[in-house]
């Protein structure tokens, strides 16, 4: 098989799973920082990383200044939460 085509054949493969975890991780923990920290008018993610398993993951969040460590697992598909703390970056 030429490059080409297995270049292509990477891409539709990857397509077909839906939107990567990492993109899904990034969402549920913006939603999150909305609804718990105060007056986050000025938010920005500066790290996503998936475990390997793709059940953990951990995001670091830019909040108005404030740097947070937000902890997520998967159950039922979908990202929750865990845990989060301040701390100074």
């Amino acid at each position: 098989m030429s490059w080409p085509l297995l270049c292509v054949a990477a891409l539709i493969a990857g397509c077909a799973g839906g939107t990567p975890q990492p993109a899904k991780v990034k969402h549920a923990a913006k939603d999150w920082a909305g609804a718990h920290l105060p007056s986050a008018h000025e938010l920005m993610v500066t790290l996503v990383v998936v475990a390997r398993d793709e059940h953990r993951a951990r995001v670091r969040l830019l909040a108005d200044g404030k740097h947070y460590d937000v902890r997520l697992s998967q159950r039922g598909g979908a990202w929750h939460v865990t845990g989060a703390a301040r701390y100074t970056g």
